[in-house]
């Protein structure tokens, strides 16, 4: 019964990020086209530092997913999780408003202004929301979760679309339909999860051991996470302080269109956590193994998307060609964030190693970030940052996946190591021939895998279809 849960959901939330997929596109398509360069890198400024206001939630709503993850609707403490939607809405609020305080009295220029007193709104925002989004995983409302998701995108999309039509666009009015967007899914997320959050709850001064309690325990996922979201980040932080405002709007707009190709593991990271939780250590071992061989032979296929994006930026968005110089070099960055965040992530912290997890993240990132700011002084151009990045992102990934190996006392697969082959001849690939060239060796190249490797294909699709996951 709980196989069948789980592939249910997976489906759920994969047709949910399809959908958001065809809707990033049109949102991506759109933006460049219509807004200038440096305001469409204003935008992704704010996209940039509002990846990072979990960290104001301290660990909050980390801790509530771990603790309750194991509930159902009908077992958890509704009273209870009512009472933590109060504090959670009443802390931000606070932050929300000292935040705006902050940034009127700092003395920034018009441009930076617009863009914190936005972060300090998106603050409310975001955290709450994400408070229902964790909410939707541990009683596994996957359906809700998908039609939010949707619907923060469309309003995005219709609000955007109708402001360029009438040649109103810019940064200012792309933040405030940004705000309004996520305003709207607040709302549904209020209409539709009431039982959690309006109605009458817990005493909160009666229960201040438990609120203690969700930051003390969700305070090292939060922190896991934060290293995580850094690791993936920090070059466009440094590009954002080091470099002019197009050319930050340049590497952004080339991250935005791999996240487009990401979809499909989100959806894998969503679902996967709050069931793993539930299943004991065998199956916990069968189930990374499983995910770990899926992302191998999927990533194979999935770099080439970077032929139709090539060729989208090339032939369409031709402003934004000068992405082209490095779009190849970061291209592999879907595999290793997805192998990050789908398998080593989730399984540290269902074997509760988060810990072991933040210090294996920190090493990652101070080694990371040194040999980025290495190559930066050496050479002063934003490709030797790029390409010491995804040398760094692809070790790192392959050294973790060894720790949670060790930690977790499984046998190292080599499914879990070798897309580093695919992704060499890629990049090399595409790096000396011509495009057309380089397409259909690499489509031979994988088709020759798949067929000599088609039983072990055969077993995975048979795990999933026999319901062994």
């Amino acid at each position: 019964m709980k196989e069948r849960v789980f592939l249910k959901n997976i489906i759920k939330v994969v047709f949910s990020n399809l959908t958001v997929l065809g809707l990033s596109f049109l949102i991506n398509l759109i933006l460049p086209i219509f807004l200038e360069i440096a305001d469409y890198g204003y935008y992704q400024k704010f996209i940039l530092y509002a990846s990072y206001l979990g960290i104001f939630m301290i660990g909050y709503n980390d801790g509530i997913n771990i603790r309750f993850a194991s509930f159902s609707e009908n077992t958890v403490n509704k009273p209870l999780i009512r009472m933590f939607f109060r504090v959670a809405v009443i802390w931000c609020c606070v932050l929300t408003s000292i935040a705006v305080c902050i940034v009127l009295f700092l003395p920034l220029d018009k441009i930076d202004t617009i863009v914190y007193l936005a972060l300090a709104i998106e603050i409310t925002l975001f955290n709450v929301n994400g408070f229902f989004t964790h909410i939707n995983q541990i009683m596994e409302r996957f359906n809700l979760y998908s039609i939010g998701q949707m619907l923060s995108k469309i309003a995005f999309l219709l609000f955007t679309s109708l402001a360029l039509i009438f040649k109103q666009g810019n940064y200012i009015l792309i933040l405030a339909l940004y705000l309004l967007s996520n305003l709207i899914l607040l709302t549904f997320n209020l209409f539709t999860s009431k039982q959690y959050s309006i109605l009458k709850g817990c005493n909160i001064k009666d229960h201040k051991e438990e609120i203690q309690k969700n930051i003390k325990i969700g305070l090292w996922v939060m922190l896991s996470s934060l290293l995580y979201m850094f690791i993936l980040t920090y070059p466009k932080i440094m590009i954002e302080k080091m470099f002019s405002i197009n050319q930050f709007s340049y590497f952004s707009y080339a991250i935005s269109l791999l996240s487009i190709c990401s979809q499909l593991f989100i959806a894998l990271s969503v679902v996967l956590f709050p069931m793993v939780k539930k299943l004991d250590i065998k199956k916990i071992n069968f189930t990374k193994d499983t995910i770990s061989k899926l992302l191998f032979y999927l990533g194979a296929a999935l770099m080439l998307a970077y032929y139709p994006i090539f060729f989208f930026v090339k032939f369409i968005i031709v402003k934004y060609s000068p992405l082209l110089e490095y779009l190849l070099f970061i291209f592999p960055l879907i595999i290793y964030q997805a192998r990050l965040g789908v398998v080593i992530i989730t399984f540290f912290k269902t074997i509760n190693k988060v810990k072991e997890l933040f210090i294996s993240e920190l090493c990652f990132l101070i080694i990371s970030v040194l040999g980025s700011l290495l190559a930066f002084y050496l050479t002063k151009n934003i490709f030797s940052i790029i390409i010491s990045f995804i040398c760094f992102i692809i070790l790192g990934t392959l050294v973790m996946q060894f720790i949670l190996n060790k930690i977790g006392h499984w046998k190292n697969k080599w499914y879990e190591y070798l897309d580093i082959a695919y992704v060499f001849l890629f990049i090399i690939l595409n790096w000396q021939l011509q495009i057309y060239i380089a397409l259909p060796i690499y489509i031979s190249y994988i088709t020759i895998m798949y067929i000599v490797l088609r039983k072990d294909i055969k077993a995975l699709f048979l795990n999933f279809k026999r319901k062994k996951i």
